[in-house]
């Protein structure tokens, strides 16, 4: 058994397609904190980024496309890329309030 770069045991992780940046399967993992998201090569192990993310502790991950993740929690949904490294898109969304 290999350990992942990136610290600590992960809280969640899935896997995604092959990235732009090589023919390799990327996985995903949230750290234990929620912190931050590693992006690592599948097949080599190779750390490919790490973003700050500052995610919900009820957040979920979800490999998107070839090259990205999304998050979705309770405060809304995001969605990141490997390729250049970064935010792509978010949606917030504010509960309702009962009168």
């Amino acid at each position: 058994m290999r350990a992942l770069p990136g610290g600590e045991s992960p809280v969640r992780v899935t896997l995604g397609g092959t990235t732009t940046a090589g023919n390799t399967a990327t996985l995903f993992s949230l750290s234990r904190d929620i912190s931050k998201v590693t992006a690592v090569g599948f097949d080599d192990f190779e750390m490919l980024t790490e973003l700050e993310v500052g995610a919900s502790e009820d957040a979920l991950i979800e490999a998107s496309g070839e090259d990205g993740f999304g998050l979705a929690g309770p405060e809304g949904v995001a969605l990141y890329e490997v390729n250049p490294p970064g935010l792509k898109a978010k949606l917030s969304v504010t509960p309702e309030r009962s009168p």
